[in-house]
């Protein structure tokens, strides 16, 4: 249950001395995240963490999404789909974009 109380874990400012950051960009990082990912942090007793490995985790580079897996062909369709179906209805509403 509480196996992260085990594990490696860093103050703000010793993961903004680090990684060679400032602090606000680590507060930064937690609140609002960055390149679509947010760092995680842990409060224990009253103070906020950040594990060695989450740390790690979060300036590791993104895996790339598959473009041959199913589920990301599917979602690729649906998206087309829907597009299509929004365009039709502006057409039929008179706001679509102008075609030459």
């Amino acid at each position: 249950m509480f196996d992260h109380l085990k594990e490696r874990r860093l103050t703000f400012k010793d993961a903004a001395r680090e990684v060679g950051v400032n602090l606000c960009t680590i507060w930064r990082w937690v609140l609002h995240g960055a390149r679509g990912r947010r760092l995680r942090s842990i409060h224990v007793g009253g103070r906020r963490f950040i594990l060695v490995k989450d740390l790690e985790d979060f300036l590791s580079p993104p895996e790339p999404c598959g473009t041959n897996t199913p589920s990301s062909t599917d979602s690729t369709r649906e998206l087309q789909r829907r597009a299509q179906v929004a365009d039709r209805e502006l057409d039929r509403l008179g706001i679509g974009p102008r075609r030459r």
